[in-house]
């Protein structure tokens, strides 16, 4: 701890909630409790550490304790960790003690440098990483931000930023002993990934998020651009199962080589709702590359554009990705030059089922819901232009011609059936 100084007296508040005691220890820069790490080790199981505004030069050894909380008082604009470029910020080994009741919440961490997990290391624990500013870390292995091994971490809320490694320049996930009974179905399905944004990391793969030999992980809602690797500028993922890549904008990512937005091998889940676009590679997939053996992947339901060569698979047994209902950038769908040779869209190689596709864009905000609306297209419609008018005190949704719901306020021009109070009344076309 740099500049500190001496006011005040340790802070310990006792809560009582009938015959369990959690205390808060109160960290402020001019107290003689003036250490995060101090607090920590005087820390029992549920206790909260609770940080006034100030910079706190540390490298937090967390206690193999469930449910301590380590919280600013102020946010990350005025409360900052800083590794002092020396070591890694905060290690977690957690044994499986260190659980979901556990919080790191509110600060800016920078400055740590370690092999893996320049910022956060987590093995066999699984804690909630919110609400953080994670920034200039760096990690020679894996994880320049965050490091999670054999772990259940749910990070939500983060930016993570202008952080390198090997592996993984904002995230580093792997589960190598997936298999023992140590690490069972209920541990591993909470694993989250949600709403960060992950821009301008740095790594040979995956320069956002790289995941290795995975189960049950969910990323959604992030923002992941402008990254960059030699191979996975976005995302590089290796060996997943059961695992959801949903709703995220992945956008201006960049490889040396392949794959700019996602690098695949045996992958064999879904990628929905996303928004993939502006990414680029130089040799190869600006969007998505796919490799090896038969593991199937679906891959529906995304605004996929402006990657110049959007999807391809390099899969040795010739097993066709299913890549259908998708908006390649153009309403006459991807470029492939036998079975779409007009095609205006993104390319796409061969083994890849790439028909029907969308018309146009989709809302990708939230799950879509599938309604049939088949049997209303017969209806009378009518013409508009500009914003869609709904009728006010009802219940309404609109839905485009794939059944697919969409935002009202954001459609384009097209085909919509408008459900009023649970019922498809009416059919709209816009023309602009």
């Amino acid at each position: 701890m740099k500049s500190i100084g001496r006011l005040g007296i340790a802070v310990a508040i006792l809560i009582t909630y009938g015959t369990a005691h959690a205390a808060i220890w109160y960290v402020h820069p001019d107290s003689t409790l003036n250490s995060i790490q101090i607090a920590l080790n005087s820390c029992s199981t549920n206790d909260t550490v609770l940080v006034a505004t100030g910079i706190y030069y540390e490298n937090l050894i967390w206690p193999t304790l469930a449910g301590i909380k380590l919280l600013s008082e102020s946010g990350p604009d005025s409360t900052t960790i800083d590794g002092d470029s020396t070591t890694r910020i905060i290690t977690m080994p957690g044994s499986f003690i260190v659980d979901s009741n556990t919080i790191v919440e509110g600060f800016t961490l920078r400055n740590g440098v370690s092999n893996s997990g320049g910022a956060i290391y987590c093995f066999h624990a699984s804690p909630k990483i919110m609400n953080n500013r994670i920034i200039n870390n760096c990690a020679s292995g894996g994880g320049g931000a965050i490091c999670s091994h054999n772990a259940n971490l749910i990070i939500v809320g983060n930016t993570i930023s202008d952080n390198n490694a090997q592996f993984g320049g904002g995230i580093y996930l792997t589960t190598e002993d997936k298999g023992t009974e140590s690490l069972t179905v209920n541990y591993r399905i909470l694993s989250l990934i949600f709403n960060n944004t992950i821009t301008n990391n740095q790594a040979y793969l995956g320069g956002g998020i790289f995941w290795y030999n995975e189960w049950f992980r969910n990323v959604e809602a992030n923002i992941i651009t402008n990254n960059h690797a030699a191979h996975g500028g976005g995302m590089f993922c290796i060996y997943a199962e059961g695992c959801t890549l949903s709703n995220n904008t992945i956008t201006d990512n960049s490889a040396d080589s392949i794959g700019g937005g996602l690098y695949l091998v045996d992958y064999n889940d879904n990628i929905t709702c996303n928004t993939i676009a502006g990414n680029d590679a130089g040799v190869l997939a600006g969007g998505i590359y796919k490799e090896f053996y038969g593991y199937p992947l679906t891959i529906s339901y995304n605004n996929i554009y402006n990657n110049g060569y959007a999807l391809f698979n390099a899969n040795s047994s010739q097993i066709p990705i299913d890549a259908e209902n998708n908006w390649w950038g153009d309403s006459t769908g991807p470029y492939h030059p036998t079975i779409n040779p007009g095609g205006l869209g993104d390319s796409v190689s061969d083994y890849v089922d790439f028909i029907p596709w969308l018309y146009w864009p989709i809302g990708v905000e939230g799950q879509p819901i599938v309604k049939s609306v088949e049997k209303h297209c017969n209806m009378g419609a009518t013409v508009f232009s500009g914003p869609l008018q709904l009728p006010k005190g009802h219940k309404c949704k609109v839905f485009d011609i794939t059944g697919r719901l969409v935002e009202p306020n954001r459609i384009r021009a097209g085909i919509y059936f408008i459900e009023i109070d649970g019922q498809i009344q009416k059919k709209v076309v816009k023309i602009r």
